[in-house]
């Protein structure tokens, strides 16, 4: 299953490991990916998201849907499960200070090299 980040920010692999199925898991070029870094940032959303009451993938497409550089958001799902949270990101509605919130932790990832960058490496 391709989620965001390769599953990360979906929080769908746990704390410290790859998500089942995930291209964090599947794809060899994802694995570097796969580090304390990038598994911090898993966490804070999980955190993010339990505390607004809400999935981490669900919470970090409605924080990408209200990003005012992002034009489209592309998912994948492989379970119609996966397409109604995916969905629900479309009316959550988080509030300013989530919403800051979720912009400080992104902050250090922000002139780094971004996710999709390794399909460049194939």
């Amino acid at each position: 299953m391709q989620r965001p980040s390769g599953g990360i920010l979906a929080g769908s692999g746990g704390a410290d490991k790859a998500p089942s199925g995930s291209r964090a898991q599947t794809d060899p070029n994802f694995g570097r990916f796969l580090n304390e870094r990038y598994l911090e940032l898993g966490r804070a959303v999980g955190e993010l998201a339990e505390e607004a009451g809400t999935a981490p993938g669900t919470l970090s497409l409605s924080w990408l849907l209200r990003r005012p550089a992002v034009s489209t958001v592309i998912v994948g799902a492989t379970k119609p499960e996966q397409v109604e949270q995916n969905l629900c990101s479309v009316g959550l509605r988080p509030d300013a200070a989530l919403l800051e919130k979720l912009d400080e932790i992104r902050a250090p990832f922000r002139d780094g090299e971004p996710f999709a960058v390794y399909h460049r490496l194939s």
